[in-house]
Protein backbone atom coordinates (compact mmCIF):
# COMPACT_ATOMS: atom_id res chain seq x y z
CA UNK A 1 0.00 0.00 0.00
CA UNK A 2 1.39 3.45 -0.86
CA UNK A 3 2.17 5.88 1.95
CA UNK A 4 -0.91 7.59 3.39
CA UNK A 5 -1.85 11.23 3.33
CA UNK A 6 -2.47 12.51 6.81
CA UNK A 7 -3.53 15.41 8.99
CA UNK A 8 -1.43 16.64 11.90
CA UNK A 9 -2.32 19.12 14.62
CA UNK A 10 0.23 20.82 16.83
CA UNK A 11 -0.51 20.43 20.52
CA UNK A 12 2.23 22.67 21.93
CA UNK A 13 5.42 24.60 21.22
CA UNK A 14 8.21 25.35 23.64
CA UNK A 15 10.93 27.93 22.98
CA UNK A 16 13.75 26.71 25.19
CA UNK A 17 14.19 27.29 28.05
CA UNK A 18 10.60 28.57 28.30
CA UNK A 19 7.42 26.67 29.08
CA UNK A 20 5.31 24.72 26.58
CA UNK A 21 2.22 26.51 25.25
CA UNK A 22 -0.11 26.48 22.26
CA UNK A 23 -1.19 29.94 21.11
CA UNK A 24 -2.23 28.78 17.64
CA UNK A 25 -4.60 26.49 15.80
CA UNK A 26 -2.08 24.72 13.57
CA UNK A 27 -3.09 22.17 10.95
CA UNK A 28 -0.72 20.41 8.54
CA UNK A 29 -1.80 18.29 5.58
CA UNK A 30 0.86 15.97 4.16
CA UNK A 31 0.85 13.79 1.05
CA UNK A 32 2.77 10.67 1.98
CA UNK A 33 4.11 9.66 -1.41
CA UNK A 34 5.52 13.00 -2.65
CA UNK A 35 5.99 14.71 0.71
CA UNK A 36 3.97 17.74 -0.42
CA UNK A 37 2.53 19.61 2.56
CA UNK A 38 0.55 22.69 3.60
CA UNK A 39 1.01 24.16 7.09
CA UNK A 40 -1.43 26.87 8.23
CA UNK A 41 -1.38 28.49 11.68
CA UNK A 42 -3.85 31.01 13.13
CA UNK A 43 -3.62 32.66 16.55
CA UNK A 44 -6.41 31.43 18.79
CA UNK A 45 -6.98 34.71 20.66
CA UNK A 46 -7.16 37.02 17.65
CA UNK A 47 -7.76 34.70 14.65
CA UNK A 48 -4.84 36.46 12.91
CA UNK A 49 -2.67 34.44 10.56
CA UNK A 50 0.46 33.53 12.52
CA UNK A 51 2.30 31.62 9.79
CA UNK A 52 1.48 29.67 6.64
CA UNK A 53 3.74 27.86 4.22
CA UNK A 54 3.83 24.96 1.80
CA UNK A 55 6.42 22.82 0.07
CA UNK A 56 7.92 19.37 0.38
CA UNK A 57 8.92 17.17 3.30
CA UNK A 58 12.15 15.16 2.96
CA UNK A 59 13.34 12.46 5.34
CA UNK A 60 17.11 12.87 5.62
CA UNK A 61 17.70 10.25 8.31
CA UNK A 62 15.73 7.80 10.43
CA UNK A 63 14.56 10.52 12.83
CA UNK A 64 15.31 13.78 11.01
CA UNK A 65 13.07 15.60 8.53
CA UNK A 66 13.73 18.64 6.35
CA UNK A 67 10.90 20.90 5.19
CA UNK A 68 11.65 22.81 2.00
CA UNK A 69 9.44 25.91 1.80
CA UNK A 70 8.26 26.88 -1.69
CA UNK A 71 5.92 29.61 -0.44
CA UNK A 72 5.96 31.27 2.97
CA UNK A 73 3.89 34.06 4.52
CA UNK A 74 6.95 35.43 6.34
CA UNK A 75 9.37 35.78 3.45
CA UNK A 76 9.66 36.31 -0.29
CA UNK A 77 12.67 33.96 -0.37
CA UNK A 78 11.14 30.76 1.08
CA UNK A 79 13.87 28.42 -0.16
CA UNK A 80 16.27 30.16 2.22
CA UNK A 81 14.22 29.14 5.27
CA UNK A 82 16.01 26.62 7.50
CA UNK A 83 13.43 24.11 8.73
CA UNK A 84 14.86 20.81 9.99
CA UNK A 85 13.40 18.83 12.86
CA UNK A 86 14.30 15.70 14.77
CA UNK A 87 11.32 13.50 15.63
CA UNK A 88 10.83 11.15 18.57
CA UNK A 89 7.71 8.99 18.91
CA UNK A 90 6.12 9.25 22.35
CA UNK A 91 4.32 6.46 24.19
CA UNK A 92 0.95 8.23 23.84
CA UNK A 93 1.21 8.18 20.03
CA UNK A 94 2.22 11.82 19.71
CA UNK A 95 5.49 13.02 18.19
CA UNK A 96 8.08 15.27 19.80
CA UNK A 97 9.85 17.43 17.22
CA UNK A 98 12.94 19.37 18.25
CA UNK A 99 15.23 21.68 16.35
CA UNK A 100 16.09 25.33 15.87
CA UNK A 101 14.24 28.07 14.00
CA UNK A 102 13.53 31.79 14.16
CA UNK A 103 11.33 32.80 17.08
CA UNK A 104 8.94 35.38 15.55
CA UNK A 105 8.77 37.32 18.83
CA UNK A 106 12.55 37.85 19.00
CA UNK A 107 13.70 37.38 15.40
CA UNK A 108 16.48 35.12 16.73
CA UNK A 109 17.29 31.49 15.96
CA UNK A 110 16.06 29.59 19.01
CA UNK A 111 15.91 25.95 20.06
CA UNK A 112 12.34 24.64 20.17
CA UNK A 113 10.24 21.59 20.98
CA UNK A 114 6.86 20.90 19.41
CA UNK A 115 4.31 18.19 20.20
CA UNK A 116 2.38 16.90 17.16
CA UNK A 117 -0.52 14.49 16.86
CA UNK A 118 -1.94 12.81 13.76
CA UNK A 119 -5.70 13.25 13.95
CA UNK A 120 -6.67 11.60 10.66
CA UNK A 121 -4.74 8.86 8.91
CA UNK A 122 -5.94 7.55 5.55
CA UNK A 123 -5.25 3.85 5.19
CA UNK A 124 -7.34 2.84 2.18
CA UNK A 125 -6.60 2.69 -1.52
CA UNK A 126 -8.48 5.25 -3.59
CA UNK A 127 -9.43 5.40 -7.23
CA UNK A 128 -9.19 8.65 -9.18
CA UNK A 129 -12.96 9.11 -9.06
CA UNK A 130 -13.28 8.55 -5.30
CA UNK A 131 -10.07 10.16 -4.13
CA UNK A 132 -10.62 12.14 -0.94
CA UNK A 133 -7.05 13.44 -0.72
CA UNK A 134 -5.96 16.11 -3.20
CA UNK A 135 -2.87 18.33 -3.24
CA UNK A 136 -2.61 20.99 -5.95
CA UNK A 137 -0.67 24.17 -6.68
CA UNK A 138 -1.09 26.66 -9.47
CA UNK A 139 1.44 26.75 -12.29
CA UNK A 140 3.13 29.82 -10.86
CA UNK A 141 3.48 28.23 -7.42
CA UNK A 142 1.77 31.22 -5.79
CA UNK A 143 -1.30 29.28 -4.64
CA UNK A 144 -1.53 25.88 -2.92
CA UNK A 145 -4.62 23.96 -1.83
CA UNK A 146 -5.19 20.53 -0.33
CA UNK A 147 -7.88 18.34 1.13
CA UNK A 148 -7.38 15.23 3.25
CA UNK A 149 -10.60 13.55 4.29
CA UNK A 150 -12.44 16.09 6.49
CA UNK A 151 -9.81 18.87 6.39
CA UNK A 152 -9.03 21.45 3.73
CA UNK A 153 -6.32 24.16 3.61
CA UNK A 154 -5.45 26.87 1.12
CA UNK A 155 -2.82 29.59 0.99
CA UNK A 156 -1.29 31.96 -1.51
CA UNK A 157 0.25 35.31 -2.32
CA UNK A 158 -1.43 37.77 -4.67
CA UNK A 159 0.40 39.83 -7.29
CA UNK A 160 0.26 42.84 -4.97
CA UNK A 161 2.13 40.85 -2.32
CA UNK A 162 -0.82 40.23 0.01
CA UNK A 163 -0.63 36.78 1.60
CA UNK A 164 -3.81 34.89 2.42
CA UNK A 165 -4.81 31.54 3.93
CA UNK A 166 -7.75 29.63 5.36
CA UNK A 167 -8.63 26.41 7.19
CA UNK A 168 -11.85 24.44 6.75
CA UNK A 169 -13.31 21.27 8.23
CA UNK A 170 -16.28 19.11 7.28
CA UNK A 171 -19.12 19.20 9.82
CA UNK A 172 -22.57 17.64 9.95
CA UNK A 173 -25.23 19.81 8.37
CA UNK A 174 -27.78 21.20 10.83
CA UNK A 175 -30.63 18.72 11.13
CA UNK A 176 -28.88 16.11 8.99
CA UNK A 177 -26.13 14.18 10.73
CA UNK A 178 -25.48 12.05 7.65
CA UNK A 179 -24.67 14.98 5.35
CA UNK A 180 -21.46 16.90 5.89
CA UNK A 181 -20.60 20.36 4.59
CA UNK A 182 -17.42 22.42 4.56
CA UNK A 183 -17.08 25.05 7.29
CA UNK A 184 -14.29 27.64 7.36
CA UNK A 185 -12.93 27.88 10.89
CA UNK A 186 -10.13 30.40 10.33
CA UNK A 187 -9.36 32.77 7.47
CA UNK A 188 -7.20 35.83 6.91
CA UNK A 189 -9.10 38.91 5.65
CA UNK A 190 -7.85 38.42 2.08
CA UNK A 191 -8.48 34.68 2.40
CA UNK A 192 -12.20 35.25 2.86
CA UNK A 193 -12.34 36.33 -0.78
CA UNK A 194 -10.43 33.21 -1.87
CA UNK A 195 -12.65 30.52 -0.38
CA UNK A 196 -13.48 28.06 -3.14
CA UNK A 197 -13.66 24.44 -2.05
CA UNK A 198 -12.12 21.72 -4.20
CA UNK A 199 -14.68 19.96 -6.42
CA UNK A 200 -15.90 16.46 -5.66
CA UNK A 201 -15.08 15.32 -9.21
CA UNK A 202 -11.44 14.42 -8.70
CA UNK A 203 -10.65 12.69 -11.99
CA UNK A 204 -9.67 16.06 -13.50
CA UNK A 205 -6.59 16.28 -11.27
CA UNK A 206 -5.02 13.34 -13.10
CA UNK A 207 -4.30 15.64 -16.04
CA UNK A 208 -0.94 17.40 -16.32
CA UNK A 209 -2.55 20.83 -16.07
CA UNK A 210 -6.13 21.72 -15.09
CA UNK A 211 -8.01 24.99 -15.52
CA UNK A 212 -9.99 25.64 -12.35
CA UNK A 213 -10.96 28.67 -10.26
CA UNK A 214 -9.57 31.17 -12.80
CA UNK A 215 -6.10 29.61 -12.88
CA UNK A 216 -4.11 26.63 -14.14
CA UNK A 217 -3.22 23.96 -11.59
CA UNK A 218 -0.98 20.92 -11.20
CA UNK A 219 -1.76 17.84 -9.12
CA UNK A 220 1.14 17.37 -6.68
Amino acid sequence: MPPSSYVSVRRSIRWLPGEAMEPTHTIVLTEGKTGAFLDVRFLKDSSDLEWAFAGYRHKISEDTVKFTHHIDSRTLTPLEVKDIGKNISLENGQTLESGEMVNPETGQMTAYEEIWEDIQVVQHEESASTKSNIFIKNIGGTKWQAVVENWQLALGRDQDGVFWAWQAVKVSETGNEEKKVWKVIYSSPAGQRKIVFLPKETEIWRKESVEWNNDFWQFV
